[in-house]
């Protein structure tokens, strides 16, 4: 995701570096925000020169802020050197639209809607003024693709991979009750006069009430006629995944916005599993323990500090705060999370964990179709991560059960490998809460999405290098130290590499024994890139040193592929 405001677009700098046969982008190509909302005017790194000053709602504004981010050199570069595969999130056309389910009909809209329903046929004109599609525009009213709506769409490199893209927000939406679980949680905290944690259970009422907040927003996404994909979008999903098992194709990826894994979130009280056997839990080399406590205790004039590269990925300077100097929502807002967390609240409802009955039927179109290699690449949510899609992530009822990514042991095996790409400048977990050291924030999202989720970066921007063969897929996770300014550093700190099966398997369960799923190192950067090294980045995982010839492509909002098929060489990138 590349917000104009949260930064230089450093990581489209580094990936024109490469000779990318094509690259792909993932959503949130650009922000409708005026310039003071995400961000704000203070928390902004580009604060001027936002182009309109405004929100965007007529064609001419859409249009103005695509040149606006295409004045970005790298952006520039990037684009003249490859073809680009883009398929929009929300933020290209407007925050929740998908909400307005009669956005299809314009008979059936009521006035109050016709504005928004003007702007969307705006912003979708500019998308494609913009982005090179497959989509030819129609008029709104023709009958067969309003607005020019139908993006979804199939690649085919030889017989070593096949690329679906998918499209998740606003052809088939409906429109789930949003909820802002995080504030309910805040506002039970306050109603019983914000009670630090060692006296929940005491405090008569208060695990109660998050306990059936929890019930109810489990309710909430078990809903069956919630739709993402459609009945049409998926019987073209299960042609197109057939035909490519039976075509031969080593592995079958898809490209689509938002996380599909069963996303439980952090459990920071779980994060015993990741400490040393020999070690005790109040052991200093994680200090996890006495981080939460001092910042949920909230003692006036208690000093805190913002901990890991949030202000240094954002050019601030790293300070300590007192209790009365700080945002005053930081005490409060650490013991929510810690509630969140210690119950189990869900709070995502916007991605696919928001779907639980539409995520089983896709789930058991793709076991159906026989996919044994599948691979699918999302973002979204700003922080990287790497795991596994089972079918059981689909099958159980969460108003029923606490569902926690399904057993090793399923017979079912896991159906997809999911790499979930990083925001170019937009932040993720770590802006929203930045009191808490990166370390942390990594291990607490492990254990609570595990046995799933086998890799987890919560603070850094960057993009996904990936390379196919018909011996392995290998995704590489490079990372940049800083949006704040174009002086930047990179660094890879680790790849994931897949081997291609026979039978659908567990490849969790197989990481050790079989290495279906493998976690290694990185290959070496190119000279072109100034890579980390000693001090030069304390914020940024180091990587080896840089050797002329070798190819890299940064962190998970973007997704660079290079394909090694029937065709020669093949490379992309996908950025969200």
């Amino acid at each position: 995701c590349s917000n104009w405001g949260w930064g230089y677009f450093n990581a489209y700098d580094v990936a024109r570096f490469y000779d990318l046969d094509f690259w792909i982008h993932l959503g949130d190509y650009i922000y409708e925000y005026g310039d003071n909302t995400f961000p704000n005017r203070t928390e902004a790194v580009r604060y001027h020169g936002l182009t309109p000053k405004g929100e965007t709602k007529n064609l001419d504004e859409y249009r103005a802020r695509y040149a606006l981010y295409h004045t970005d050199v790298g952006l520039q570069e990037l684009r003249r050197k490859a073809p680009l595969i883009a398929v929009w999130d929300e933020h290209e056309i407007l925050s929740d639209v998908f909400l307005d389910s009669s956005l299809d009909n314009a008979d059936t809209i009521p006035p109050s809607q016709e504005a928004k329903q003007q702007r969307v046929i705006y912003a979708i004109q500019a998308y494609h003024e913009w982005i090179p599609t497959k989509t030819r525009l129609q008029n709104v009213n023709d009958g067969k693709d309003t607005m020019g709506k139908t993006i979804y769409r199939d690649f085919q490199f030889g017989d070593l991979l096949t690329l679906l893209m998918l499209e998740t927000r606003l052809n088939e939406r409906t429109g789930i009750k949003q909820e802002n679980a995080y504030q309910k949680v805040v506002d039970i905290l306050k109603k019983y006069g914000n009670p630090p944690p060692y006296a929940w259970e005491s405090t008569p009422g208060l695990v109660d009430e998050w306990i059936q907040l929890r019930q109810d927003y489990k309710k909430i996404v078990w809903e069956n006629d919630n739709t993402l994909l459609g009945d049409k979008q998926m019987k073209w999903l299960s042609y197109n995944l057939e035909k490519s098992v039976k075509g031969g194709t080593t592995w079958q990826a898809l490209g689509q916005q938002t996380v599909i894994q069963n996303h439980v979130g952090m459990q920071l009280e779980h994060i015993r599993k990741f400490l040393p056997k020999d070690k005790d839990l109040n052991d200093n080399d994680l200090n996890w323990q006495e981080i939460i406590w001092n910042t949920t205790w909230c003692m006036p004039g208690m000093e805190y500090q913002f901990y890991g590269n949030q202000r240094a990925l954002y050019n601030i300077q790293d300070v300590p705060f007192t209790f009365e100097n700080a945002n005053e929502s930081v005490c409060i807002d650490s013991r929510a999370h810690l509630a969140i967390s210690r119950f189990n609240i869900p709070t995502q409802f916007d991605d696919w964990s928001g779907y639980f009955a539409e995520r089983g039927r896709f789930l058991e179109t793709v076991k159906k179709t026989g996919v044994k290699n599948g691979v699918v690449y999302s973002a979204d949510i700003h922080n990287a991560m790497c795991g596994v899609v089972r079918m059981v992530d689909g099958m159980q009822n969460p108003a029923e059960e606490d569902v926690r990514g399904g057993d090793s042991d399923d017979p079912n095996g896991s159906l997809l490998t999911e790499f979930v790409a990083t925001g170019v400048t937009a932040p993720g977990k770590e802006w929203e809460i930045p009191q808490w050291p990166p370390d942390l924030l990594n291990k607490a999202t492990l254990a609570g999405d595990s046995p799933s989720l086998l890799y987890a970066n919560m603070s850094h921007r960057g993009f996904l290098l990936v390379t196919a063969t018909h011996d392995k897929h290998v995704g590489e996770f490079i990372y940049i130290d800083t949006v704040g300014s174009t002086n930047y550093y990179a660094g890879c700190p680790v790849s994931i590499t897949m081997k291609p099966v026979k039978k659908q398997i567990d490849r969790l369960k197989h990481h050790d024994a079989q290495r279906t799923l493998d976690i290694g190192e990185c290959a070496e950067m190119p000279v072109y890139i100034p890579y980390c090294s000693g001090l030069k980045c304390p914020y940024l995982p180091q990587t080896k040193p840089v050797q002329a010839g070798s190819a890299v492509f940064f962190g998970i909002t973007l997704v660079a592929l290079i394909l090694a098929g029937a065709f020669g060489i093949w490379s992309y990138a996908v950025h969200p």
